[in-house]
């Protein structure tokens, strides 16, 4: 074997580890897309909880907020009564 025909084996055996690289790199790159994938829909997924749970909070204090006022409001009404009482 002589250097030329060296050099093309050379080559050919470059071009194809190289091939084989790129078809490497191309599995990789899929199996990452689909785990981010799969990661993002289970954080859509714990958004979604999160934002159910913070709307259920929203409404629960709407409604201590109610009650507080009805409770001001009846406060007012007994010391009115009471304030009353004593004249």
């Amino acid at each position: 074997m002589d250097n030329d025909e060296l050099l093309v084996a050379i080559k050919d055996m470059f071009e194809k580890n190289i091939e084989k690289m790129e078809k490497r790199f191309d599995e990789k790159v899929d199996e990452v897309k689909c785990h981010v994938g799969v990661v993002a829909e289970g954080l859509r997924s714990d958004i979604k909880v999160v934002a159910e749970g913070h709307n259920s909070l929203n409404n629960k204090l709407d409604r201590v907020e109610t009650d507080i006022k009805s409770l001001k409001s009846d406060m007012a009404a007994v010391k009115g009564y009471v304030v009353g009482v004593d004249n």
